[in-house]
């Protein structure tokens, strides 16, 4: 059988603060897995959605640390869900 890995996301939630429109900004999240079971980062994103994952490094510890970047195109809060 195989074991799935138990994934862990630091932080859960994130903010961008307040961003111009048009100027880009970054955040990272660390993603993990409990024990030592393999896991891959895969990313699905929207044509049209206003954040975007930038860059996926893979450190020594095993942790992925994911770089989201957003780039508001109108006044207003923004709300978005980034499935990992």
């Amino acid at each position: 059988y195989e074991v799935m890995p138990r994934i862990e996301v630091r932080p859960r939630t994130i903010s961008f603060g307040a961003v111009r429109i048009g100027s880009l900004t970054y955040r990272t999240v660390d993603v993990g897995a409990r024990g030592n079971a393999a896991f891959d980062v895969t990313v699905s994103e929207r044509a049209d959605s206003m954040f975007a994952v930038s860059d996926i490094e893979s450190r020594s510890d095993g942790v992925r640390r994911v770089t989201l970047a957003f780039t508001p195109t109108a006044v207003g809060p923004v709300c978005n869900l980034v499935q990992l």
